[in-house]
């Protein structure tokens, strides 16, 4: 293995020496570890604080749990994509940008599962760049700002059936408002639950 020559290669593929094992971060690590920063950063604003299940067995890598009151947790599979496939559709005769996310089955059955005692969603993180997504184009930062670049999406898989895929099945989620990742539509998801628990 070559050892990064200069600060963006150390940036895309760093070496971490402990104990005298090296552990290789590529790209996708980058992604991962990111994502789950951008949802900690919507979840701190949104005052939640989170968890994160190890192992991750069913599909949940981060629990978003609710300082207002007795709320129950909401469970969340985070992915990131710097070259995302959206499609755009006819929405009431307004064109609307929907985001085409390969998922794996696994994942797909586990988030769809209705008989999990917390809810479950699926973020998607869009990141800027392309194939050749460089993670110094993630983030600005001035003495003012930090700003994460670019925008999550989410979604519920609950109820959805069976697939009859074997690896991959491509999920849809509207680039609306409404599907944003926002400390208010963490809040409006916590809300609509409370509204199920009460009906029943």
């Amino acid at each position: 293995m070559e050892i990064p020559r200069n600060a963006k290669e150390f940036t895309t593929f760093c070496y971490v020496t402990i104990i005298g094992d090296s552990i290789a971060v590529n790209i996708d690590d980058q992604k991962e570890a990111f994502s789950r920063a951008y949802s900690c950063a919507i979840a701190s604003v949104a005052k939640y604080a989170i968890s994160e299940p190890k192992p991750d067995k069913n599909s949940v890598d981060i629990v978003f749990h609710s300082q207002k009151g007795k709320c129950i947790p909401i469970e969340a599979q985070l992915k990131a994509t710097s070259n995302p496939c959206v499609k755009t559709v006819d929405n009431q005769n307004k064109p609307m940008d929907v985001l085409h996310y390969p998922l794996s089955i696994k994942n797909y059955n586990d988030l769809r599962n209705a008989n999990t005692y917390c809810p479950r969603i699926l973020i998607v993180l869009v990141l800027p760049g392309g194939f050749d997504s460089c993670p110094e184009k993630w983030i600005e930062q001035t003495s003012e700002k930090l700003v994460l670049m670019k925008c999550a999406y989410w979604t519920s898989l609950k109820g959805m059936g069976d697939s009859e895929n074997k690896t991959n099945i491509t999920i849809k989620i509207p680039m609306d408002e409404e599907h944003i990742f926002t400390p208010e539509s963490l809040n409006n998801i916590a809300r609509q639950i409370a509204d199920v628990i009460v009906e029943v």
